[in-house]
């Protein structure tokens, strides 16, 4: 699809209503006709036999960044996705734009973007969502209203946010008017940023709900210009954030994770990599939602088949151990290197919270911001309420950070290691460990973190 540049068209609401994922080309209005008869002639069209081993090699390249195997992709989708992105940067040849991408690495990400079908709309797949209306939502909320009335749910791969939305809808549905008293949350990610950003929006077109029933739609959407708006009781209820299965720690305690059609792209390695992930997210008896082509044979021993035609499984047994993730962008790893060359062999790491409290006075606060090691306060559900800068550094957490699970946060450090320790001093008892940091370049030590743990009080 090719849309003119909403910075020059005469209504940019237009072309900017549409999702990024469903679009190939953003192009000035006069660039738009020779742009078509490019590639209605085919002139960004890869050479084939000719260019074919050196988009073997691309391709391998493209595997080794991300993880994503395209090789077994059927090839005119391939040709096809390539020649939209050749004719977006003006390279002719698939050699040109190979030197492109060399001088532009995040033409990368919009390449792996365009190959990844993401499909998506509100309740896409009606049987598996009356499925977690009707038994599956109802079980978890029952089992939540006799613990803390917390309920956490992940869309993994939530492209443009239509899925996210339509399980926080189920949830506000099937709660009702309890809702303020129960902590919801719908955690949202997805690799692609730009996906990510339109989806925080929340405002799609008015297509996106022709299917759906009026009074649902006007319930918890509003009409805004001839597009609809989420509004805010259900925005409330959702997370969005750019998250990397192959990198990023999990979140925890989740009670069902929605990742369909995503792994289906994956390697075995990156497959299996995230399916310890959602091992290690869920507690026991949470449950998991594939796309239909996919499966958990890689992990099969911590997931018990629930229903095989729709694809929903429960994880079973102990929880899963996660290996530390590999940060594979130079640029991260320099600076993760630099922060961790000047680490003290022992930074001590406290406390932890069993029960909410009052904010620690000004003066506390300075006090403990003055301090060489770091320091952090988490809730009972491993969110931060204060950490000062000597923290930051040494476990890579940056921007506001207030209320943000400092498991999901942090970086280089094991997060199976500091998960344990936190949940000794939620228990009410003191602990420390000694960890290996991870995220050094090859050949250099990342160091070690001495973590201490404590059950803070007033």
């Amino acid at each position: 699809m090719i849309i003119q540049d909403p910075a020059t068209a005469e209504y940019p609401s237009m072309p900017a209503s549409l999702a990024p994922t469903s679009v190939d080309i953003i192009a000035r209005i006069d660039a738009i006709g020779p742009l078509l008869h490019e590639l209605v002639t085919g002139a960004y069209t890869p050479a084939l036999p000719d260019e074919e081993r050196l988009l073997t090699t691309f391709l391998d390249d493209l595997r080794a960044r991300t993880g994503i195997d395209f090789s077994a992709y059927k090839r005119p989708t391939i040709l096809r996705r390539l020649q939209r992105r050749m004719a977006a940067t003006r390279t002719e040849r698939l050699r040109d734009y190979l030197r492109f991408t060399a001088k532009h690495p995040e033409e990368y990400q919009r390449l792996t973007s365009s190959f990844l079908i993401k499909v998506t709309e509100f309740f896409r797949d009606p049987e598996l969502f009356d499925k977690l209306r009707d038994e599956i939502l109802p079980g978890i909320i029952e089992e939540a209203r006799e613990g803390g009335r917390e309920i956490r749910l992940w869309s993994a791969g939530c492209a443009t946010g239509e899925e996210a939305y339509s399980l926080a809808i189920l949830v506000h549905e099937a709660i009702g008017g309890e809702i303020e008293d129960w902590t919801v949350r719908v955690f949202a990610t997805d690799l692609d940023g730009e996906a990510v950003t339109f989806a925080r929006r929340g405002i799609y077109p008015a297509a996106s709900f022709q299917h759906l029933p009026p009074e649902l739609v006007a319930r918890h959407f509003s009409k805004l210009d001839g597009e609809y708006e989420v509004r805010s009781h259900i925005r409330a209820l959702v997370v969005f954030g750019q998250h990397d299965l192959a990198l990023r720690a999990p979140f925890p305690r989740i009670d069902l994770v929605l990742c369909r059609n995503v792994l289906i792209y994956f390697t075995a390695e990156l497959q299996r990599r995230a399916l310890q992930l959602f091992a290690f997210s869920l507690r026991d008896g949470g449950w998991l939602a594939l796309g239909k082509a996919e499966t958990t044979s890689p992990l099969a021993a911590h997931f018990v088949v629930e229903d095989a035609r729709l694809k929903l499984f429960r994880r079973r047994g102990e929880r899963a151990l996660i290996a530390p993730f590999r940060l594979r962008d130079p640029a991260t790893a320099a600076v993760m290197a630099g922060r961790q060359a000047h680490l003290p062999t022992a930074v001590a790491l406290a406390a932890v919270d069993p029960e909410p409290r009052a904010r620690p006075s000004i003066k506390a606060e300075i006090a403990v911001a003055a301090l060489p090691v770091g320091v952090v306060l988490v809730d009972g559900s491993y969110d931060i309420e204060s950490i000062n800068p000597a923290a930051r550094r040494v476990l890579g957490v940056h921007g506001s950070a207030i209320g943000q699970d400092l498991i999901h946060l942090v970086r280089g450090v094991p997060t199976d290691q500091l998960r344990r320790a936190i949940d000794e001093a939620l228990g009410g008892r003191p602990g420390s460990v000694t960890v290996r940091l991870t995220g050094a370049p090859p050949g250099e030590d990342a160091g070690w973190l001495e973590i201490t743990t404590q059950p803070a009080h007033d």
